[in-house]
């Protein structure tokens, strides 16, 4: 009796006889010689791929499963998504395993799914007969954008931006694209390279790639990852003296007419060693004798750094390359593109930062815990991070001047109501209260809520706003819990706009420096640290600096305030912001330089007036 089977368990078994199919064993770049196409959505050159000499070996390390960490510095025009989709169809056909693909958003990752990877599938013949085109009901839809099943397998798009994204995922092989435009934080959860990266962590032969366009230098993640890895650079033999060099747009040389218009056909590249003239034409020839060269050794992670000049682009040339320098040359915002986008490069950007050396001249012969004289109000700042506190406690003073008295990590919130209930003593012995102490809201909300309710006297929860606000701080009640329940606390939240905080304690920074490099101690308006301040402290006040920019075509001027490396420590410095907002709430600025003496008049004793006329003589 011959068993008829439907269509689709036909299908089924197609799928079961692939499982145990031997697989040839190839590279990653042998593989895509072999199978891959390039779709006419994406590709300005759709059909048969051809590995350029370059691309060899970033191809076969992201296949390698002895290679655990790969990383891609580049810049645009390199064909690093289409090496992605290549190292993603060779796991498909060749090791099939499940993928996490992220890009920076949710949007970016529906549509790379949409420009790229539907098409990759519906172009390839290897990876389409084994993607499950059924979700799974069984219906014959398509699962479009997110997620695709093959046998061995699930591929996922997620969106880098939120930590759930990351959350119960179990993956293989993770791929990241263009990390420097991820988030430096994902919510409350740390960094979501790191969050990413853990998804793979339990496979011995796991594999992570990242790539990206760096930004700028000191908070680009793909230069950092660049640097952690070995350091490949691509070298070139020179056609006229053998000499290895790698390319560099300072040796790419260039005419200009009497017009000041590019001579194109001028346009080649001097040799290190012995100043030949290099032609464009001769690219490929010496890129067929090249090599990838590390700069340190291999640990697991190879690196990678490559940039437009290298790639066999017949629409994209070195004359194209100098012609947009010369664009963009005398312009900061055009030449950052440049660096970025052409070189390859992060942007060093030109950082004009309170220095440690200017912020140790305002250490005063005062021991800590002290307060000084002429003193208004002693105020607290406390910054709350996910398992400590950061604090910091200064005298306010009249003249609008400020001290600083304490200052230190505790680990508790009892550690932070003891330090916050200790009385102060000033230099004539008086005893002084913290009046006010300002919580940070940000981690930890509903402990900060419940912790300022209970002392309610002096506490007053805080949040800093990451954008610029109408009003340096706008207060609202606490009516609901983080989950959105109601409750009963009868607080006041104060939102800040920390820009504008931010601004008033770095120019009183500047104006006490300023000061104190004239002998003009004796100023209003002044901050003084106590004897005792040490490197931490500086290191965390000199954390962050002021960037500009301005709109090429409006003019109008953009300011915010940025760490000036991404992991930076800034703890310290947002208590300092409170603490301004704290001198503002309670209208020290509006003081008089001297406490005004209060003369206590005794009164006279009315002595009753007698009048004889009257008998009555009260």
């Amino acid at each position: 009796m011959t068993m008829i089977m439907s269509p689709r368990q036909l299908e089924l078994a197609a799928f079961g006889l692939m499982l145990f199919k031997p697989k040839p064993i190839l590279s990653g770049s042998e593989w895509a010689d072999e199978y891959f196409y390039l779709s006419p959505e994406s590709s300005a050159r759709p059909g048969k791929w051809k590995t350029d000499p370059w691309q060899k070996e970033i191809l076969d390390e992201m296949t390698n499963t002895t290679t655990p960490f790969v990383s891609v510095e580049k810049s645009a025009r390199v064909g690093y998504t289409k090496m992605l989709n290549i190292a993603q169809g060779y796991f498909i056909h060749q090791d099939p395993c499940s993928i996490l693909h992220a890009q920076p958003t949710d949007g970016d990752i529906i549509g790379y799914a949409e420009d790229e990877f539907e098409p990759m599938i519906r172009d390839n013949d290897v990876i389409r007969e084994r993607v499950n085109t059924h979700n799974a009901r069984g219906r014959n839809k398509r699962e479009k954008t997110v997620k695709k099943m093959y046998p061995g397998g699930i591929w996922e798009g997620i969106g880098a931006h939120s930590p759930r994204n990351f959350r119960r995922r179990t993956n293989r092989v993770t791929m990241g694209d263009e990390i420097d435009g991820w988030e430096f934080e994902a919510g409350k959860e740390g960094d979501p390279i790191a969050l990413f990266q853990k998804r793979s962590q339990g496979f011995w032969n796991r594999k992570n790639i990242l790539g990206g366009t760096p930004t700028l230098l000191k908070i680009s993640k793909i230069h950092k990852r660049f640097e952690s890895g070995d350091g490949r650079r691509r070298f070139l033999p020179c056609p006229h003296c053998g000499h290895m060099q790698t390319i560099e747009f300072e040796n790419i040389r260039y005419q200009i007419d009497e017009n000041e218009m590019l001579i194109k056909d001028s346009v080649v590249l001097e040799c290190i060693s012995c100043s030949g003239l290099i032609e464009e034409n001769q690219k490929m020839e010496m890129d067929e004798k090249g090599k990838w060269i590390a700069e340190r050794p291999f640990n697991g992670h190879a690196s990678f750094h490559i940039w437009s000049a290298y790639a066999h682009d017949p629409n994209y040339r070195w004359h194209h390359i100098v012609q947009e320098y010369l664009d963009s040359k005398d312009d900061e915002l055009k030449l950052k593109v440049f660096t970025n986008t052409v070189l390859g490069k992060p942007w060093e950007e030109n950082i004009e930062k309170n220095q440690p050396e200017d912020l140790l001249s305002l250490k005063i012969d005062l021991q800590e815990g002290i307060i000084p004289l002429k003193t208004a109000a002693v105020v607290m700042a406390v910054d709350v991070q996910k398992d400590h506190f950061w604090f910091e406690i200064k005298a306010l003073m009249y003249g609008n001047g400020a001290h600083l008295v304490r200052y230190g990590r505790l680990e508790t919130w009892a550690d932070v109501e003891l330090v916050m209930r200790t009385p102060y003593e000033g230099v004539m012995g008086e005893k002084h209260a913290v009046r006010i102490c300002a919580v940070d809201s940000g981690y930890l909300t509903d402990e900060v809520y419940e912790f300022c309710a209970m002392n309610s006297d002096i506490c007053i929860p805080t949040k800093g706003g990451s954008h610029s606000m109408s009003t340096p701080y706008v207060v609202s009640n606490v009516d609901k819990d983080v989950n959105g329940r109601p409750v009963a606390t009868g607080l006041k939240l104060y939102k800040l706009d920390t820009g504008y905080y931010k601004d008033i304690l770095d120019a009183k920074i500047k104006r006490s420096i300023d000061a104190v490099a004239l002998g003009e101690t004796a100023k209003n308006n002044m901050l003084s640290f106590h004897s005792g301040v040490d490197a931490l402290y500086i290191k965390q006040n000199t954390s962050e600096y002021k960037h500009v920019e301005v709109n090429p075509k409006t003019g109008v001027e953009k300011s915010e305030w940025r760490k000036v490396f991404e992991k930076a420590d800034n703890h310290l410095w947002d208590c300092g912001t409170y603490i301004t907002f704290l001198g503002e709430l309670l209208g020290i600025r509006f003081l008089p330089s001297e406490p005004i003496e209060t003369v206590t008049r005794r009164r006279e004793r009315r002595v009753p007036r007698h009048n004889d006329d009257d008998e009555s003589n009260y």
